[in-house]
């Protein structure tokens, strides 16, 4: 028999310290990097070192290769934690739930804000638009089109990026996917007191987030927003105490 308990106030108190935290660390990335909404123009075409690095990272969030932290992570609790199978598949129900949420949200809240991305204003700047707004207006050929003119001026891997997601800016689908996993698989490993892995997936959450900045497909609001909304997300699920029974041996 297993033994599962809910204990909310406890959840509720570990994610909030951690959506905080994060909330400061994307404050001070953006400070030290002076990533705002009036230079991140010249930070995306200024910032055009470690390409392949950021693209990688963001790509890790992305419908693309988010199966690599997925199965890292099945990989993790299932293997090397010890609590009774039927609790981790549980646990694993839970978050695949609040992906789903934090799909429909994410889906929905591009088609009300209809907010440009970052690269639109880039493209202004250099001259192929005549405000950022402009680029929706485009039929799919011709927005690429306008993207490849800025190839000498735009790191590759950003340009990539550009021509595979042109839709809206706000909020940003990856921060969401990496915050919902650092703040239910982070609560769940401080709660195991796996420091190290829950300093790795911070790592890599917000890595993931500043990739995204410098690849000019968010701006810090959406960073900002992103963060909020993957907490709410998470508060809709209780946190669980797994562990076996006093009657299981």
């Amino acid at each position: 028999m297993i033994n599962i308990k809910y204990s909310n106030l406890q959840n509720k108190i570990s994610i909030s310290i951690i959506a905080i935290l994060c909330l400061l660390s994307i404050f001070l990335i953006t400070e030290i990097f002076h990533i705002n909404s009036t230079n991140q123009v010249n930070f995306i075409l200024g910032s055009n070192d470690f390409g392949f690095f950021w693209n990688l990272i963001s790509q890790t969030a992305s419908s693309k290769l988010f199966i690599i932290p997925l199965a890292i992570i099945l990989f993790y609790v299932f293997f090397l934690i010890k609590t009774p199978l039927s609790s981790k598949k549980y646990l694993f129900i839970n978050f695949i739930f609040l992906l789903f949420i934090a799909f429909v949200v994410k889906f929905g809240l591009k088609i009300i804000t209809h907010e440009p991305r970052p690269f639109t204003s880039v493209l202004t700047k250099l001259d192929l638009l005549s405000k950022p707004t402009d680029f929706y207006k485009l039929t799919k050929t011709e927005k690429k089109k306008i993207i490849s003119e800025a190839k000498h001026k735009v790191n590759k891997y950003k340009l990539k990026n550009w021509k595979k997601e042109m839709n809206y800016s706000f909020p940003s689908g990856h921060t969401i996917f990496a915050m919902i996993f650092l703040l239910y698989w982070g609560s769940f490993f401080i709660k195991e007191k796996k420091y190290l892995s829950f300093l790795i997936l911070a790592i890599w959450t917000l890595s993931v987030s500043y990739s995204r900045l410098w690849l000019g497909m968010h701006r810090p609001i959406d960073i900002y927003g992103s963060i909020l909304l993957a907490y709410f997300i998470c508060l809709l699920v209780p946190n669980l105490t797994l562990g076996a029974s006093k009657h299981q041996k």
